[in-house]
């Protein structure tokens, strides 16, 4: 049976001990210039200073090869400030954190959420102490929820602190992937040999008369 889903099903589904404990959407996108427009991959930075950037590319065992074109990470950084702006900014505490010089940052804009090190640094490092401690040791992450939901939207590790780690509920990733088309192995090309004698200038050297 096909059911067509809405905001009421899944807040039913959330609400329900026995409801699903995952729900997995697929879409295919297409570039902005088309089906056959090209795309270029983001680069990531080699693991040893002596490499150079790299795209993430795998290879399946049938010949597919799966390139990461968002990453799961990138984009939780994207949608997480959107909770900043009406109406969605009501949904969580708008928490600022003010350094020595007066400058701020809001906690829906630090790189680790609720384990960042600008927090610990903080007048919440008490509370946030706590929070995490609460979770590691007793699984209640409502303290965490107070403080910080998207925290355990987006996942979160207090990796300077009690080692708590949030799993993210929300994940979204953007991948491209292309079968192989031909079984026949890349092989570098042969060196290419001149048809002129040796000592004879390429056509490049002539000029607009045609002569030598």
């Amino acid at each position: 049976m096909t059911r067509i889903l809405t905001e009421d099903l899944i807040k039913s589904w959330a609400d329900d001990p026995a409801g699903p404990v995952a729900l997995h959407l697929r879409q295919k996108l297409v570039p902005v210039e088309g089906e056959d427009g090209v795309v270029f991959p983001p680069t990531y930075a080699g693991r040893r200073d002596d490499e150079g950037p790299h795209y993430n590319i795998d290879d399946l065992a049938d010949g597919t090869k799966v390139a990461t074109i968002d990453s799961v990470g990138s984009q939780a950084n994207r949608m997480e400030p959107i909770f900043k702006r009406e109406p969605f900014a009501a949904l969580v505490p708008q928490i600022e954190i003010t350094f020595g010089n007066a400058s701020s940052v809001s906690l829906l804009d630090v790189g680790h959420r609720l384990g960042d090190a600008s927090v610990r640094n903080s007048a919440l490092k008490a509370e946030v102490q706590r929070a995490f401690e609460g979770f590691r040791i007793g699984g209640d992450a409502t303290a965490i929820g107070r403080l910080a939901p998207t925290s355990l939207v987006f996942g979160a590790w207090d990796s300077r602190g009690e080692g708590a780690k949030l799993p993210r509920i929300v994940q979204s990733v953007s991948r491209w992937q292309s079968p192989l088309t031909s079984s026949v192995p890349s092989r570098p090309a042969p060196p290419r040999r001149s048809a002129s004698p040796p000592g004879a200038r390429s056509p490049s050297t002539r000029n607009p008369q045609g002569r030598t």
